[in-house]
């Protein structure tokens, strides 16, 4: 399966379904190769210059992508034993190893067409013939990649908390699948209200509540589930 990178940041036991008749599931990067991707779209965001950029640790009382992280830690791990035992695998030195472990991803189904394009892209290159593969509009991978965009746009619409606020926003990160070469999205904003949000947990208020997984991972379910049964009744 592939999948697209959302704003949610949360350890899953097991995958959770969107949508069966889609094919459509949110997850975290199961494989090494997966990790490595969010790893790498972590750390080019980190080093664009144009996001926000907090120090990744320190002995200061400050802001840090760690001192963020455990706050999320300590906010959650009494109600979820998981989420606890997780973070027994945190080490310093690998701080973006463990946040692309934990991030959140929406998986479609492509039946192996992505992993098997890689393959012939990684033949390719160690015979050393330079080349790239030229998909049309209507090619499974992209028309499944398009319907997932648009089936979290729609769920994003019917789930936010911001009222008449909402104009539009949607907690995928990427519409399209990340790709090494591409630029990185502005993710460590998105990484301070999430620490934002779990200083609150569970008293917050606020309006943007929504992109913090614990308080909308219900209502995502509940909102598919009558979402499944439209689409079957189409």
């Amino acid at each position: 399966m592939e999948f697209l990178l959302t704003s949610f940041i949360y350890p899953l036991q097991k995958p959770l379904t969107l949508s069966k008749q889609l094919g459509f599931n949110l997850d975290n990067p199961q494989t090494s190769e997966e990790i490595e991707a969010v790893k790498d779209y972590l750390l080019r965001a980190y080093e664009s210059g144009y996001d926000y950029r907090f120090p990744i640790h320190s002995e200061e009382d400050i802001v840090t992508l760690e001192s963020i992280l455990i706050t999320f830690r300590n906010s959650l791990s009494e109600e979820d034993s998981y989420l606890a035992n997780k973070f027994t695998q945190y080490e310093r030195n690998n701080i973006f190893d463990f946040l692309a472990s934990i991030w959140i991803i929406a998986r479609f189904e492509d039946e192996g067409i992505g992993n098997a394009l890689r393959e012939e892209h990684k033949k390719m290159l160690e015979e050393g013939v330079a080349g790239f593969f030229l998909l049309d509009d209507d090619h499974p991978l992209l028309k499944n990649e398009e319907n997932l965009a648009n089936y979290c746009s729609l769920l994003s619409l019917l789930i936010h908390t911001e009222k008449d606020s909402y104009f539009g926003r949607n907690f995928l990160l990427e519409s399209e699948r990340i790709v090494f070469d591409r630029p990185a999205k502005r993710i460590w904003q998105e990484y301070f209200m999430f620490g934002v949000a779990s200083h609150s947990y569970p008293e917050s208020q606020d309006e943007l509540k929504w992109i913090f997984f614990p308080y909308v991972k219900e209502k995502i379910f509940s909102v598919s589930e009558l979402l499944e049964r439209a689409f079957e009744s189409v």
